[in-house]
């Protein structure tokens, strides 16, 4: 470790979830943790970020969903207590995918609650798309088809308003990939409720979004590589600057 730059937490956290992948529990568990540093820490939102939520994450690719829930659980109390409204937010996301895939749709519910609304305080509109969708699935598995049609709708207006104005092509892309969950899971409801044409509609909303992004894309690689007519004109207009034949 380099003096003065301080902690690699990250780091260290990719290490832990890496070991846990491969098998290797107890020293991924160790890892956030092993070194004396990390212990010694006096920051309430780093002791937030990389002891809870990155033993949280550990747990989850180990397959200990109680503990992870537990971890990501107490990140977020911790969070809530020093005002990091953007850590709680993700704390309690990770801990609603977890309820989820256990079929806790309740406690799942709260806690994507308490993320959504925490999003909404901190104005991240980017990741807004994500919670509603993520909301709208836990209705939708709890039988409130309608409310769950509602949030997806949400999700998807949030989610073409962002794509209008985005800035760069990294963020459309993470949009568009919540969009497809957004278009599936919205689509599945409306053939629950039995609304035919509402299904063929959200069908073809998601063809033409595709092929908006298709041709988007086409007409990006033609801006890069100048047309045979426009290199015939540039050459035509170009003065010659020699004398003689070739």
């Amino acid at each position: 470790m380099v003096k003065d730059i301080g902690f690699p937490y990250v780091a260290y956290g990719c290490k832990a979830r890496a070991l846990a992948l491969l098998g290797r529990s107890e020293e991924a568990r160790k890892t956030p943790g092993a070194n004396p540093q990390a212990d010694r820490v006096n920051c309430t939102c780093r002791w937030s970020r990389v002891k809870p939520n990155l033993r949280g994450q550990v747990e989850v690719a180990v397959g200990d969903p109680r503990a992870a829930t537990e971890y990501f659980e107490e990140a977020g109390r911790l969070s809530r207590a020093s005002g990091f409204i953007h850590s709680i937010a993700w704390s309690m996301y990770e801990a609603a995918k977890v309820y989820r895939e256990e079929g806790r749709y309740a406690d799942a519910e709260r806690c994507e609650t308490q993320a959504m609304n925490a999003m909404r305080q901190v104005s991240d509109e980017y990741h807004l798309p994500l919670h509603l969708a993520m909301l709208a699935d836990l209705k939708s598995k709890e039988g409130d088809l309608a409310s769950a049609q509602e949030l997806y709708e949400q999700a998807a207006d949030v989610t073409e308003t962002l794509l209008t104005n985005s800035p760069n092509d990294e963020i459309k892309s993470s949009l568009i990939a919540t969009m497809s969950d957004v278009y599936k899971g919205n689509f599945a409801v409306a053939a629950r409720l039995g609304h035919t044409e509402e299904a063929f509609r959200i069908v073809e909303t998601a063809r033409g979004r595709s092929m908006a992004d298709l041709l988007r894309h086409l007409d990006r690689g033609r801006s890069r590589f100048p047309t045979l007519k426009s290199l015939q004109k540039r050459v035509q207009s170009t003065p010659t600057h020699f004398d003689g034949d070739f």
